[in-house]
């Protein structure tokens, strides 16, 4: 039964109910902003992670090429050019070794030293007569940044700390 209004119908029969209410409409973009406040959410930390994994390995790299680099060069040690003995000093953040790095017949006097969280090389070669090593000629570069002596971990930090080891034997000294 049904009934009229001034003209006004009660009945459902007249009015079409294809559209969606005010709450249909809010729940679903409230949805939506859920779902894509989540995917940015992960592409934000994927990107994040592989910046971190790529900063790591430029590093480990870098770390491996100058411990390759040292290791090479301490290898070739021999006495200096004035008769001292192949390793003039070894202590917790220097090492003083004559090598012949650039193959000419005079052995450079060669340092790596540690000053604050920097590694540097100083390369000294022999000059006048008789020669002489003047610590005033040492060309000094700087070789790798952020070295530390000790282990701090922090993985939110890039890169993160990590060690690097090498083996080295004087081949150059034989008597006989």
């Amino acid at each position: 039964m049904c009934c009229m209004l001034k003209g006004i119908s009660t009945d459902n029969q007249g009015l079409d109910n294809r559209g969606l209410t005010l709450i249909e409409v809010v729940v679903a973009v409230g949805i939506f902003a859920i779902v894509v406040t989540t995917v940015v959410e992960l592409l934000w930390y994927g990107w994040h992670s592989m910046r971190i994994v790529w900063d790591q390995l430029a590093v480990q790299n870098e770390g491996r090429k100058v411990t390759q680099d040292l290791t090479n060069e301490l290898r070739t040690a021999n006495y200096s050019s004035i008769g001292s003995y192949p390793i003039a000093s070894a202590g917790a953040n220097d090492l003083t070794f004559y090598s012949d790095l650039d193959k000419d017949s005079y052995r450079e006097r060669v340092r790596y030293f540690l000053v604050g969280t920097t590694l540097k090389k100083g390369v000294i070669i022999p000059t006048g007569t008789p020669l002489t090593y003047s610590t005033s000629s040492e060309r000094v570069i700087d070789m790798v940044h952020d070295v530390a002596n000790v282990a701090k971990e922090n993985p939110l930090r890039s890169p993160v700390s990590f060690t690097i080891e090498s083996k080295a034997v004087i081949r150059n000294l034989k008597n006989n």
